[in-house]
């Protein structure tokens, strides 16, 4: 991730009052703001100090959610009806908006649940263009919408961008001691992992695959250490699965970047064909079905990468 600084950006106390202004400067017609900076530059919690200034605002939290979850959230924040069916035509719903209303979008650049997921711009194309582009003459909203690249936006868009300085430069090296490797190894495999939610059974795999074999036991007993918490985030599927996931999307980013291409497509290869075989366990399977079904317009991005909508080789291609 470069370190190199945004041209205008400013701190995070200079970004909150330019914002307050603006959503506070007595003017009639609608207008949009994007909310841009580097990844730990303190986007999302200018929002939610945005949101606490303004309690009758309506924040909607895009990381993980697809377009279709994030239109509902928003059209049921915003009191207006909203079904089932949203198929990408959020347009009737913005028409219905009476109330001038101040609405956030955070973390649009976090939507969808898996890494090379096609969530963030269909949020950005279906649900923000369509705040901007189909509210009714004369409402007096005011949109703020975080993104990674504020000045792009304006661009495609117009608007204004507010950009913040400062982020994650570099991730820093562990603090817990790891002699063998194991920790830096587990952190490199699981930054490859396409879905960002991961079984432990599969978090071993994907150590396995890049070239280190780490137990389900080993790897439990570095999520024990204090330290990693900084790092990894446990979490419940609500069935029992446990799973495991970065805390900062970013660090996963990054790690992801480190890692040459050749070591990060031999490993796809072996976890695809792991996931492949016929007896895996509930955990692998859990982990396949969210991972090679990534679904971008309704269609299966693995089943058209492998040239084979319906099989299940297909659908795995993207398993990592």
């Amino acid at each position: 991730m470069s370190a190199t600084p945004y041209q205008d950006a400013v701190t995070a106390d200079v970004a909150l009052t330019r914002a307050l202004r603006w959503i506070d400067r007595p003017r009639d017609t609608s207008a949009w703001m994007w909310v841009g900076g580097r990844a730990g530059s303190g986007r999302t919690a200018l929002l939610r100090e945005v949101v606490a200034r303004h309690p009758g605002a309506v924040y909607v939290d895009c990381a993980g959610r697809s377009a279709e979850e994030v239109a509902r959230d928003l059209a049921t924040a915003l009191g207006i009806p909203a079904t089932d069916s949203f198929k990408g035509n959020f347009a009737t719903v913005a028409h219905q908006i009476t109330d001038d209303p101040v609405v956030v979008l955070a973390n649009t650049q976090w939507a969808g649940r898996l890494r090379t997921s096609r969530e963030p711009e269909r949020v950005l194309d279906q649900v923000a263009s369509a705040l901007i582009e189909h509210h009714r003459r004369g409402l007096r909203m005011r949109l703020l919408v975080e993104v990674d690249d504020g000045p792009g936006r304006v661009a495609e868009w117009r608007g204004r961008q507010l950009t913040l300085e400062g982020g994650f430069d570099a991730i820093p090296a562990p603090v817990v001691p790891d002699g063998d490797g194991a920790l830096s190894a587990a952190l490199r495999a699981l930054a490859l992992a396409e879905h960002r939610l991961v079984p432990l059974t599969v978090w071993s795999l994907l150590c396995s695959a890049l070239g280190q074999d780490i137990p389900e036991s080993r790897l439990d007993a570095l999520l024990g250490e204090a330290a990693v918490e900084e790092w990894i985030h446990r979490a419940d599927d609500g069935t029992g699965t446990a799973l495991v996931s970065f805390k900062q999307e970013a660090t996963a980013r990054q790690l992801r970047t480190q890692i040459p291409t050749q070591d990060a497509k031999s490993s796809h290869a072996r976890v695809v064909i792991a996931l492949s075989a016929a007896y895996v366990s509930d955990e692998m399977r859990w982990y396949a079905e969210r991972s090679g079904r990534s679904r971008c317009g309704g269609r299966s991005v693995g089943g058209i990468a492998g040239g084979q909508r319906g099989s299940r080789q297909g659908r795995l291609r993207h398993a990592l």
